[in-house]
C-alpha cells in the first residue's frame, strides 16, 4: 500500500484538509471498511476542482446535480415521459429535449426548423358573416388607400372560429388575440362597385390590410354601376401578433361624384370575410 501524507490546514478561518500521494501524483482517495473500500479517482485536470455539497440528505428519490460551477444540489426526481398519455419527447434547439402533450383536435404538429416543433391549427381559422342587412353599404371616396367609415346599419355581422366583428364595424376580420406564425388566405365575399355617380366612369381598387402592409388587390374600370369581386389575398406572418384587424381597403383613381362601395344590401348578397391558415 502506498503511503499518504494528510495535511490540514487552517488559514483564513477556513479549514482544509488535503490528502497527497507519496509521490505527488494522481491517487485514489479511500475509505476502507475492513478489507473492502470505496474510492474516489481524480481525472486528467489543469488546475484546481472545488465540490460544494449541498446542505442536507435531500428527500427520497432526488438526484445529486451541478450548476456548472461546481455547486452541487439536489433536484426532483426524474419522470418517465412514458408515463403520461399522449405525450411526445422531441428534439428542440442544440439537440435538446422537449416534452410537448398531445395537442388539441385538428391541431397539426408543426417543424419550426432548429427550434422544438409545436402544435398549431390549419385550415379554417376564422370568419364574420353578414347577410341581408338593411343598407349595410360602406362607401369611400378617397384618392389613395383608406379604410371605410364605419356603419351602424352593419352591426348585424357575426363572428366564427378566432375570429370576431371589428370594433369599429368596418369591412373587415378582428383576431383579438392575434394571429399565429404562418401563412393564411383571406377570402372577402360581396358586392365591390365602382359607383360613377352623374360622370362618365369610375375607377376602383380595392385591397386588403393588416394594418401594417397591403395585399390582394382587385380593380373595377367602367362607366356604369359596375360590381365585381371576390377579393383574395395572402398574408404571411413571420412572428405572433397582438390584437389585428385585417380590413378591405378602397382607393378612388378618378372624383367628381363617383365613390368605391361594398354592398350586400339587395340581391339576397351577404359579406363574409374567411381566413384560413396553411
Amino acid at each position: 500500500m502506498r503511503k499518504f501524507i494528510l495535511g490540514i490546514f487552517t488559514a483564513f478561518a477556513v479549514t482544509s484538509i488535503v490528502v497527497y500521494a507519496a509521490s505527488f501524483s494522481t491517487d485514489k482517495l479511500c475509505l476502507i471498511e475492513g478489507v473492502d473500500k470505496v474510492c474516489v479517482i481524480s481525472g486528467s485536470i489543469s488546475g484546481d476542482v472545488d465540490f460544494t455539497l449541498p446542505v442536507d440528505d435531500g428527500d427520497s428519490g432526488e438526484v445529486l446535480t451541478t450548476d456548472g460551477s461546481g455547486v452541487l444540489s439536489w433536484s426532483g426526481t426524474l419522470v418517465n415521459p412514458m408515463d403520461s398519455d399522449g405525450d411526445l419527447i422531441v428534439g428542440g434547439a442544440s439537440g435538446a429535449a422537449t416534452k410537448l402533450d398531445s395537442g388539441s383536435d385538428g391541431e397539426y404538429l408543426i417543424s419550426k426548423g432548429a427550434a422544438a416543433p409545436a402544435w398549431e391549427s390549419r385550415g379554417f381559422y376564422g370568419s364574420v358573416l353578414s347577410v341581408n342587412a338593411s343598407l349595410c353599404q360602406w362607401s369611400g371616396t378617397s384618392s389613395s388607400y383608406a379604410n371605410f367609415a364605419a356603419d351602424s346599419d352593419c352591426d348585424t355581422a357575426t363572428a366564427s372560429g378566432n375570429a370576431s366583428a371589428p370594433a369599429t364595424k368596418v369591412p373587415g376580420i378582428r383576431f383579438s388575440s392575434g394571429l399565429e406564425v404562418g401563412f393564411y388566405q383571406v377570402l372577402v365575399e360581396g358586392a365591390f362597385i365602382a359607383n360613377k355617380g352623374s360622370d362618365s366612369d369610375a375607377t376602383c381598387e380595392f385591397r386588403l390590410t393588416d394594418g401594417t402592409s397591403g395585399f390582394g388587390y382587385v380593380q373595377l374600370n367602367g362607366n356604369a354601376f359596375d360590381r365585381g369581386g371576390p377579393l383574395v389575398g395572402f398574408l404571411n406572418v413571420p412572428s405572433a401578433t397582438g390584437d389585428v384587424t385585417i380590413q378591405v381597403q378602397h382607393d378612388l383613381q378618378t372624383g367628381g361624384t363617383r365613390s368605391c362601395q361594398i354592398s350586400n344590401d339587395s340581391n339576397n348578397e351577404i359579406f363574409r370575410i374567411t381566413v384560413i391558415k396553411f
